[in-house]
């Protein structure tokens, strides 16, 4: 059941349901940001993954079963998503953010390992 209040503000092929904005296939996203909810001409192109939820229960078992059983299994599709520039800025940097974090948990782990190999294993106290 479609909300007809808002029927002229949203594109053909979008309508609102129960607090929820849906749209046919085919039919394009309005031009707001999908976060910040702010007008812009800008579209981002970008790929998600769906697969049915039981699919996540493998996690239990391995990781890489996980990925196997989602790549065999899962659908991949693209939408082009309005985001405004002080979301796609905020996103850059927080990207660089992770990218320096991680490398600097990288070297961490390489710093340990080397520290461990140049101390004698076991312990005197342990003889």
């Amino acid at each position: 059941m479609s909300d007809t209040k808002n029927s002229d503000t949203f594109p053909i092929g979008v309508w609102k349901q129960a607090g929820r904005m849906v749209l046919h296939r085919d039919a394009p996203l309005p031009p707001l940001c999908l976060i910040t909810n702010v007008p812009t001409p800008i579209r981002v192109r970008r790929t998600f993954f769906y697969a049915p939820g039981m699919v996540a229960l493998t996690i239990i078992l391995s990781p890489f079963i996980w990925l196997l059983v989602r790549w065999l299994v899962g659908e991949k599709f693209s939408l082009s998503l309005p985001l405004s520039e002080a979301y796609i800025a905020r996103e850059r940097r927080l990207r660089i953010i992770r990218a320096i974090f991680t490398t600097l948990a990288i070297l961490m782990i390489i710093a340990g390992i080397c520290s461990s190999l140049n101390r004698d294993f076991p312990p005197a106290a342990w003889k």
